[in-house]
């Protein structure tokens, strides 16, 4: 056999070799039974794919649901905020906004200074109302 084709035959004596050193080939003797979880073997495959439809079933529904909660709150915030394009709100301070008693200049103020209010309290009490109208 050899002769016919030299290129798929190796010589039985040829060693098994990693960077031409020989590789020592160990083999293990398989776990016991006991150690093998034979519960998984009582799942039908039926089972099994039903519990994963079930589980991509759940997955869509909480995607869904999420996915509803960002539209709302985006609807939201189209909705209750103004054009603040052309406002400067970086001029302003609590007094001076209170002083202008304009409600588009009073929203700008408030949405710039959304993170700051949390700190200033002078922030805090000029936007106070408009800040319990945006928490959810």
């Amino acid at each position: 056999m050899r002769n016919c084709c030299c290129c798929c035959v190796k010589d039985p004596d040829q060693r098994v070799t990693f960077q031409g050193n020989p590789l020592k080939i160990v083999s293990q003797n398989p776990p016991p039974p006991e150690d093998i979880n034979w519960k998984s073997f009582e799942i039908s495959f039926c089972n099994r794919f039903l519990r994963g439809i079930f589980a991509f079933i759940i997955i869509l529904i909480f995607l869904a649901i999420t996915c509803t909660i960002i539209g709302l709150c985006s609807i939201y915030i189209t909705t209750h905020s103004n054009n603040c394009d052309g406002i400067d709100t970086s001029i302003y301070t609590p007094t001076t906004v209170t002083a202008t008693g304009s409600s588009v200049i009073l929203r700008c103020y408030c949405n710039a200074n959304l993170v700051q209010s949390f700190t200033d309290s002078g922030i805090k009490n000029v936007c106070g109302s408009y800040l319990t109208d945006i928490y959810i």
